[in-house]
């Protein structure tokens, strides 16, 4: 059995294993990144000056300065969105990762120890021993433990196709970010949306997203409702290049403190509103190298290391941010197609500068409480009424965030 050593070790081959390599390795740590070799499949979405503030610019596959928002009206977002590209990402980030030292090796871990503040992972025929252990394995992590919500996750689903159609679903070059007319026979029921984006070359992707439930809605319904609005607007699927399904839990609490440090997913950054995770994982990487650096600086003597690090990643503020962003979700998934699509209005038609604040993936409390006050205050009463019936459990802990 081979043995290596090293400051930090990561397990993971996603893009929030792959950017917490890079930047662990960027401030001089030894690490070492337990990760297959895949072509990352999901389709991310995101800002597209998120990705230019972080110098990612380069990894965008389409941008859509014409970004549609519908509830009761159309209405443009005034900001760029961006469909990443995937393998311009993975690549930036690997070679940059394997430029500065990091180590790769494939397998899986087949088990975890730890003592006196040494970690041995056991990866096949491998065997890993680190000072720091980061779990970046997604929402369902390998190693990382975190309490259930009661009465299962609140899912994000969806079900789309990436088409050629009788015609175009939206105009060229254009993002239908959210469309939220009901399906044909759907009424005021579990509402969902249209996300349609004009890929080039006369292909499309239509998917039919739900807001987070639980039970998820079923692929199943989210198929159906698509079928049917395509075929209320006339549009006929002429070739089908491929379908993607979504399950994305979203109300899954941060996990407590613990030995190993959660990055990602497994690390409780998915936004509890917008189920975007990726800019969250880019923008923290350099905050989770600082932090590794400088617990392991400290020596024996100072605190525990993975506590020092999770404590960079989740400090108080944003926490209570986070515990507004799940009561928030909350309120929303329990909304009626009219009032859904009336909070969309009410939230877009800030100034973009303002409700991005709230989707934030790394967003401040006075930002957030700021953004929450105004959508309140310019929302018609029947959403204002609703808009404070959420789980207050959320607020009353502050944190939101459980072991």
């Amino acid at each position: 059995m081979s043995e290596l050593g090293c400051d930090v070790a990561v397990v993971g081959g996603g893009p929030a294993g792959w950017a917490a390599a890079r930047a662990c390795a960027g401030v001089g740590l030894e690490v070492v990144i337990v990760a297959d070799e895949h072509r990352w499949t999901p389709t991310y979405g995101c800002w597209a000056d998120e990705l230019d503030d972080l110098g990612f610019g380069e990894a965008t596959a389409r941008r859509y300065p014409s970004t549609t928002i519908v509830g009761t009206t159309a209405r443009s977002a005034r900001r760029t969105y961006a469909l990443v590209d995937n393998d311009a990402l993975s690549s930036r980030l690997r070679r940059d990762a394997l430029a500065g030292g990091v180590r790769r090796i494939g397998g899986q871990v087949r088990g975890h120890r730890s003592s006196h503040g040494t970690h041995r992972l056991d990866v096949d025929d491998s065997a890993v021993t680190a000072s720091i252990v980061v779990d970046a394995t997604g929402h369902r992590p390998s190693l990382v433990w975190r309490r259930e919500p009661r009465g299962g996750a609140a899912v994000q689903a969806a079900y789309g196709v990436v088409a050629r159609f009788s015609r175009p679903p939206v105009e060229p070059g254009e993002c239908v970010l959210m469309d939220w007319r009901p399906a044909p026979g759907v009424g005021e029921r579990a509402p969902s949306f249209l996300y349609c984006l004009d890929l080039g070359d006369g292909w499309f992707l239509a998917e039919e997203t739900s807001l987070a439930l639980a039970p998820a809605m079923s692929t199943g319904e989210l198929r159906r409702r698509l079928e049917r609005r395509l075929s209320e607007r006339g549009l006929d699927v002429l070739e089908v290049r491929g379908t993607e399904l979504v399950h994305i839990p979203m109300n899954l609490p941060v996990p407590s403190p613990q030995p190993v440090v959660g990055f990602g997913a497994a690390g409780g950054f998915v936004h509890p509103a917008t189920g975007y995770s990726l800019v969250a994982s880019l923008r923290l990487a350099p905050v989770l190298a600082d932090a590794v650096a400088g617990a392991l600086a400290s020596g024996p003597s100072g605190p525990e290391p993975s506590a020092e690090v999770w404590e960079a990643l989740w400090p108080a503020d944003r926490r209570r941010a986070r515990a507004l962003h799940t009561y928030g979700g909350g309120v929303l998934a329990g909304l009626g197609a009219s009032d859904t699509a009336a909070f969309f209005d009410t939230f877009f038609s800030l100034a973009p500068h303002d409700w991005a604040a709230y989707v934030d993936p790394v967003a401040s409390l006075d930002r957030t409480v700021s953004v929450m006050r105004a959508v309140f205050l310019a929302a018609p009463w029947s959403v204002r009424r609703r808009l404070m019936s959420g789980d207050l459990r959320w607020l009353v802990r502050g944190s939101g965030l459980g072991g």
